[in-house]
């Protein structure tokens, strides 16, 4: 029976390498694991927003992009910071209410209802 000869200097360099493709993989399924959620999201907002909503929620919490302040999103779409932060309520509420955020909440949880 053949039996691998280890070196005992090769052992450290063998063990790196095993952990350099772990972590590779682990990042590649975090990367997969985002990647679905984000369409999920997209999802779930393209069914129950309308688009301008959508952009200004996307906008809100950075979704895509780099998170803007109310006053940022009010001037780019001629609002008052009031009006931007009550559709993003709003945007919510209709978010929660919908069939697929219970899917979407599944996902998220591991967990059948």
């Amino acid at each position: 029976m053949y039996r691998r000869q280890y070196h005992r200097h090769s052992i450290p360099a063998e063990l790196s390498e095993l952990w350099d493709e772990e972590k590779r993989e682990g990042q590649a399924y975090d990367r997969i694991m985002r990647n679905e959620l984000l369409h999920h999201i997209d999802n779930l907002m393209r069914q129950q927003l309308t688009e301008h909503e959508q952009s200004i929620v996307e906008r809100y919490f950075g979704i895509g992009c780099t998170p803007h302040r109310p006053a940022r999103i009010a001037e780019d779409f001629d609002m008052t910071v009031r009006e931007v932060e009550d559709l993003v309520k709003v945007a919510i509420v209709k978010l929660r209410q919908c069939d697929y955020a219970i899917y979407l909440w599944q996902y998220l949880h591991g967990k059948k209802i």
